[in-house]
Parts: structure tokens; C-alpha cells; sequence
């Protein structure tokens, strides 16, 4: 779980790790009324090992956008996303006066055959 400064809008939720994982929960509590979209973005190779990753131009999928809530919750009946190298989750906000807190779910994938 990741606790946002008041007035930051997000973060990247990237574990560099060189199989698939499977994301099945996101949580955000916003604080205040915002706007949020979560998006599964693709992240410059060259730049993984700095300490903000760049994501690629273009490259990403919006997952979930909502305006005026205080709470984003995405579970696994209604959400499943699978990470592959290289790939994050990137949650944005509109700024406002509280203190965000995110949770970002994600475990390995080697129980599936592919």
C-alpha cells in the first residue's frame, strides 16, 4: 500500500520482475472527491532500472476511469489483468486537499499453462 503526499495525482505500481504476474486487486481511497483513470502501460525498456521508469508514448490500455469519487475499488470479479515484463499499472488523480492511499495486488503467474 502506497500513501500519496497531499496534492501528488499517482504513481506507477511496477514490480521489474521478468515472468507475468497477474493483478487482480486495486484500491485507491482518494481522500476527497477526484477524478481517477488506471491504465496498464507499457514501460521503456532502457529506462527500467532508473528510479522513475518511463512509459512508452501511446502505449497504454485504460483499465478504469471514474470522476467524482473518493474510492476506486477494483477485485477480482470484476478485474484480472495480466503484467508482463516490462508492463506497470499507472493509477493518476486530480489533485485535491487529502492524503491518497493505493493497493496494487499482483502475484505470480506459474500456476497457469500457456
Amino acid at each position: 500500500m502506497y500513501r500519496y503526499p497531499v496534492a501528488a495525482k499517482g504513481g506507477l505500481f511496477f514490480w521489474n520482475a521478468n515472468e507475468p504476474l497477474v493483478c487482480t486487486q486495486i484500491h485507491v481511497d482518494l481522500g476527497a472527491s477526484s477524478d481517477v483513470t488506471v491504465k496498464l502501460v507499457n514501460l521503456d525498456p532502457t529506462k527500467i532500472n532508473d528510479d522513475l521508469p518511463a512509459s512508452l508514448a501511446g502505449e497504454d490500455i485504460t483499465i478504469e476511469q471514474s470522476t467524482g469519487v473518493t474510492f476506486l475499488a477494483l477485485d477480482e470479479a470484476r478485474f484480472k489483468v495480466i503484467l508482463l515484463p516490462y508492463q506497470a499499472i499507472k493509477i493518476v488523480s486530480t489533485a485535491n486537499a487529502a492524503v491518497q492511499i493505493a493497493q496494487v495486488v499482483a502475484s505470480l503467474e506459474r500456476t497457469f499453462v500457456r
